[in-house]
């Protein structure tokens, strides 16, 4: 089942969301100039505007993981309750973490973080290959955070 938001925002009403149905859709992209390097991250949450920012010095793992963790931080100010952020990432270093202990000995504070997001907002991820166009946007954004530092 698709999520469908209605976005409120006139003088009557003040910006809030309401969810019809269960998931809102988040896609998220990190990349790194160099491994270790300057890198960027970003996101989209469904009907919100792509958010990014950078790291001057990280790798492409913890990179990959503060894409994760700003995105979930994101939804949660968003205060919409009742429903399930789905992430969509091509990270299978993130994807192939998630659903086991693969590779978390590295970046602990970082996991350690992920983790309790994902458990207090209901998250659920979904690993998609490259071509998807949303995927591409965020990528696009990131890439170019990543240059800007």
């Amino acid at each position: 089942m698709e999520s469908v938001d209605i976005w409120h925002d006139t003088p009557e009403f003040p910006p809030f969301a309401v969810s019809v149905y269960a998931f809102v859709h988040a896609f998220v992209d990190s990349a790194c100039s160099r491994n270790p390097g300057q890198g960027g991250w970003a996101y989209q949450i469904e009907g919100q505007p792509v958010v990014s920012g950078a790291a001057p010095a990280t790798t492409s793992d913890q990179i990959e993981l503060l894409a994760a963790i700003k995105a979930i931080e994101g939804f949660a100010r968003l205060n919409i309750k009742g429903v399930t952020l789905r992430l969509h990432s091509d990270s299978e270093y993130l994807a192939g973490a998630i659903s086991s202990s693969f590779e978390r000995e590295k970046n602990p504070s970082l996991w350690s973080r992920l983790s309790a997001l994902t458990k207090s907002q209901g998250c659920e991820w979904v690993w998609l290959s490259r071509g998807d166009y949303r995927l591409s946007m965020v990528n696009t954004e990131a890439k170019r955070q990543a240059c800007l530092l």
